[in-house]
């Protein structure tokens, strides 16, 4: 669905050909494309930014900077480190300097699902554990108590299946498992799903659960 995986990042063009450059020229932005290439491969988006604006800032006449910088921008907002409202305004950008109208008809669908996302999250507590990070309405009656609940029946299953794959992705570097329960409405309003769905996972797991405090609910989200 490209709504939930987005377009395919394209390919980043290196600097041009210098041939046609007049001899006194400042050659950083060229060198400042192809360290940015770099860092986009390593998944350093924040330096490949940073290092492209620069670029692009510098030499607005090169159009191989500045199609570089919204791809850099889409790379970006794709990991989503940033949260919802970072990623809504990557894919902004993006569109700004992406041209080919089949990749802006799947971003612009990319950025109205975020857009969802960040109206939707916007005053959602965050609160830590081991190896997850859980978002919530802390306001939601019936819901707080539950998550503390929900926190050790994750991290007891994280453990479960650490040693029956002998695998475990926060101690391999892939940072903490995000989890976000939502009610009813926002979880179809994020997803397009009802909650009928048990929940998603596209990175994330988003997760339906109106109340915690009863065992039938609390079985539900369980299994």
């Amino acid at each position: 669905e490209p709504a939930v995986n987005g377009p395919v990042p394209a390919a980043v063009a290196p600097a041009p050909d210098l041939a046609s450059e007049p001899e006194a020229f400042d050659e950083r932005p060229y060198d400042l494309n192809d360290q940015a290439i770099s860092a986009l491969e390593d998944g350093r988006f924040d330096q490949a930014v940073e290092w492209l604006e620069e670029a692009a800032t510098a030499r607005p006449d090169v159009p191989t900077f500045g199609a570089n910088l919204g791809e850099a921008y889409l790379r970006r907002a794709r990991a989503g480190e940033g949260g919802p409202a970072a990623a809504v305004e990557d894919f902004e950008a993006a569109l700004e300097r992406i041209d080919d109208p089949d990749r802006r008809a799947l971003i612009e669908e990319l950025l109205e699902r975020h857009r969802r996302i960040r109206d939707e999250e916007r005053d959602f507590v965050v609160e830590p554990t081991l190896h997850f990070t859980f978002r919530y309405d802390g306001s939601r009656e019936g819901l707080s108590d539950g998550v503390d609940r929900l926190k050790v029946l994750l991290e007891d299953t994280y453990q479960e299946f650490g040693e029956r794959f002998g695998r475990r992705p926060v101690e391999a570097g892939e940072g903490r498992i995000e989890v976000i329960l939502y009610d009813a409405e926002g979880f179809d309003s994020v997803t397009g799903l009802g909650d009928w769905a048990g929940g998603v996972f596209d990175g994330k797991i988003r997760v339906p659960v109106e109340d915690l405090r009863s065992e039938l609910r609390f079985a539900r989200v369980k299994s």
